[in-house]
């Protein structure tokens, strides 16, 4: 599910492949620990003592984490226990990924709430920068529906070398 709890921008300024990337590693997590039940993917935009800020948060009704173990859930090459790392699969690095790309931009992604067996509910939090004339929405479908077309960012000249190393 998507919910909008308030009006939001249909455009903003910002590194799209990060925010997609933070996005597609917390949506999958909550996917990908959610044997039964679902997954709902939450956006608004808050007022904060920096100004507005982009807060998503997602929640499942997946299996949960423990307190002690949530301690540990932004510690690279950590996760849960071993039994989830076996039935699940993963490095342990998505959750360290997403936290220092949004500290990168500005912001943070943080564990909400969790209880084992109900569920948990991550957050991340962005300022906005929002273009002029930008429309506020309130539902997924009026900007799927819209006749905005992305422009293409400034032509770059990149001009350098790439030296790579393997060990094979």
């Amino acid at each position: 599910d998507t919910e909008f709890s308030g009006g939001i921008p249909e455009r903003i300024i910002s590194d799209p492949t990060r925010l997609r990337q933070i996005l597609m590693n917390l949506i999958g997590n909550a996917v990908k620990f959610t044997e039964l039940g679902s997954v709902t993917v939450n956006a608004d935009v808050e007022d904060h003592r920096n100004g507005k800020m982009l807060v998503v948060k997602v929640s499942d009704t997946g299996i949960g984490i423990s307190p002690d173990q949530a301690n540990q859930l932004f510690t690279p090459f950590t996760q849960a226990d071993n039994t989830v790392t076996r039935k699940f699969g993963g490095s342990g690095l998505g959750l360290t990924i997403c936290s220092r790309l949004a500290e990168s931009m500005g912001g943070t992604v943080t564990l909400v709430r969790t209880e084992q067996g109900i569920g948990s509910c991550f957050q991340l939090l962005l300022p906005l920068d929002i273009p002029i004339g930008t429309k506020i929405v309130s539902s997924l479908d009026i900007v799927l529906e819209s006749d905005f077309v992305a422009q293409s960012p400034t032509q770059m000249n990149l001009d350098g070398r790439i030296l790579l190393a393997e060990d094979g």
